[in-house]
């Protein structure tokens, strides 16, 4: 694989491809594998626009692409479903190709995040026998559609054209929840997720990770694992941590009510349909049942009004990231260590402000208090797109009812902003989270790409083989 340079990209502006993917993460490898399962020259008539190009393994993205032997996948390896027809193929993988007795948990085996990147490379290179598509090192930064083509303004130079686009760029990146003063001594982290910021930690240094969700959890699962010794506060709103996964196995789809729901009838039947397991989230049973809810959640919650949708979040994104989002059995073990030994305190409140000066860190909080530490970590998952932001904001997308990502039809194509939708442009993973809510999960989204990956290859895109 490799990543044309800008002198290459100005030489091949007449060239028009058949398919451009915007991102190139996990949910961009995913599309391509299942295109090119049946069909591996696909790639050659497919480019993959992304500034990560070169710089990680193609499909890494955010949530694989890390060095850190500690950060762990947060579900066990069956549930990391890349393929319908063949729903334990990570797992008979890995039970080929890696060698970690720290994964191995009487609730399954939890494996590196590093591990799961070094799979999605092996399958690419299986599936995509003649190489694979053409890799663009750039940042898009607009389009325009013109003469039945996309084009692709970007930070590299000449427009990039194609007949096809899908918007599969994942998760963007971290921002700060709050003010920010810096003197640039690099003891604030606003991106942890490669784990990279754990290099520059002393043993005795202070730590705040601030937010309570799965990347704090790998932060303090690390820590142990490096035999950290200094203070760690979590400042959290909730002021809990999310529970640990159980052994919980597949259950039949609990049904919806059919008709179009507000968010108090929405909650109404998630709270009915969850007490007959109880209400202890650490039991199997509730999380089996919870994972039933899942099963067809999307589709109810793709037809709710923009309104109900907002009148949700509101009421309930808290209490459901930490039932949803839940921790490795490793990073919840450590957790409790530390907050048994006092080495661990969480703190219920939020975050206002932090300034960095002469090696501290001062942590400004809602309720007046100030902490001290030697290392502020952002654990808050607040983060925004510029690039979604800009198409929006040039009326080429129809946003969803959150108003930072594209507004999808149930087939994934993007709808335009007066009506309607397009033809052939389209959105995965992470991009159709205000469409349909709960989609993060690689298992979700190997889903959305194969369903896909059908539709594209019926349309415009040519079925070499």
């Amino acid at each position: 694989m490799h990543s044309l340079t800008n002198s290459q990209m100005t030489a091949d502006t007449d060239r028009i491809f058949d398919l451009a993917i915007i991102g190139g993460g996990f949910s961009a490898a995913a599309l391509v594998i299942h295109l090119c399962k049946s069909a591996p020259r696909r790639a050659r008539q497919i480019a993959i626009v992304s500034e990560d190009c070169g710089r990680q393994p193609f499909g890494s993205g955010a949530a694989f692409g890390t060095d850190n032997p500690h950060y762990r996948l947060n579900v066990r390896a069956e549930i990391m479903k890349l393929f319908s027809d063949s729903p334990d193929d990570f797992k008979i993988w890995a039970e080929a190709h890696i060698c970690d007795a720290e994964a191995s948990r009487p609730e399954g085996d939890f494996y590196q995040r590093r591990d799961f990147a070094r799979y999605m490379t092996d399958t690419l290179e299986k599936i995509c026998i003649d190489g694979l598509p053409e890799q663009i090192s750039t940042t898009a930064t607009t389009l325009r559609q013109q003469d039945n083509l996309w084009h692709i303004s970007h930070s590299a130079g000449a427009e990039i054209r194609t007949k096809m686009l899908v918007l599969a760029t994942g998760n963007p990146p971290p921002i700060w929840p709050c003010a920010v003063t810096s003197s640039g001594q690099n003891r604030l982290v606003v991106n942890p997720w490669d784990g990279s910021w754990q290099k520059r930690l002393e043993t005795d240094d202070a730590l705040c990770l601030i937010g309570g969700g799965l990347t704090a959890m790998d932060g303090i699962y690390a820590a142990a694992q490096t035999g950290h010794k200094g203070r760690i506060m979590l400042v959290s709103p909730q002021g809990m941590l999310p529970p640990a996964q159980t052994g919980w196995q597949a259950q039949p789809a609990i049904r919806w009510p059919k008709e179009q729901l507000t968010a108090s009838r929405f909650l109404g039947h998630m709270r009915t349909a969850l007490k007959q397991a109880g209400d202890d989230w650490t039991q199997s049973s509730w999380q089996e049942r919870f994972e039933a809810l899942r099963i067809e959640l999307s589709e109810v919650y793709w037809q709710m009004s923009g309104q109900e949708k907002r009148r949700l979040l509101k009421r309930a994104a808290s209490w459901w990231s930490l039932a949803r989002y839940r921790s490795a059995p490793q990073n919840f073990a450590a957790a409790q260590q530390m907050l048994s030994s006092g080495q661990l305190s969480i703190i219920q409140d939020r975050v206002i402000s932090l300034d960095e000066e002469a090696g501290e860190v001062k942590i400004g909080l809602a309720s007046g208090d100030v902490l001290s530490s030697d290392m502020a970590v952002n654990c808050s998952g607040v983060a925004t797109d510029p690039f979604f932001e800009r198409l929006i904001a040039d009326n080429i997308i129809c946003p969803c009812a959150f108003g930072q990502s594209p507004e999808v039809t149930q087939n994934l194509a993007v709808c335009r902003p007066e009506s309607g939708s397009y033809d052939t442009l389209f959105a995965l993973g992470a991009a159709t989270r205000g469409s349909f809510g709960d989609v993060v999960g690689a298992g979700t989204i190997a889903r959305q790409a194969e369903e896909l990956a059908k539709i594209l290859a019926s349309g415009n895109l040519s079925d070499l083989c």
